[in-house]
């Protein structure tokens, strides 16, 4: 993942150059933290040629230290698995099983339930 001051538009010409030199396109703007701050996320080849591209045009960029793309293709190959593991977040489930399903949010820290996601 790479931190960017380029706004969401901004960055489009810089995907679009790396468009042209991979047969396919695998970066994703995975963040907005504000109007020039961006988080751009994918292929680590990808990553390295767009922190090149950015650089070479002074534009300030910083690799994120992560292990995982989060918001991009990667985790595509592990939905599946996740959605199976945290099982139905309903009510109708949770009568059944006899229990509340809730979760943490990763952006707030608080516990939320099913029908606040409603």
């Amino acid at each position: 993942m790479l931190a960017v001051a380029l706004s969401q538009k901004e960055i489009l010409t810089y995907l679009n150059r790396i468009s042209q030199e991979h047969a396919l396109l695998r970066l994703t703007v995975a963040c907005i933290n504000s109007p020039n701050s961006i988080t751009v996320s994918g292929d680590e080849s990808q990553i390295q040629d767009l922190k090149s591209l950015l650089e070479a045009d002074q534009v300030f960029c910083r690799r994120l230290k992560v292990k995982v793309a989060y918001h991009s293709f990667q985790m595509h190959e592990i939905a599946s698995h996740y959605e199976s593991a945290i099982g139905e977040m309903d009510e109708e489930s949770d009568v059944a099983h006899g229990h509340r399903s809730c979760m943490v949010s990763t952006a707030t820290g608080n516990w939320i339930t099913p029908d606040v996601l409603r």
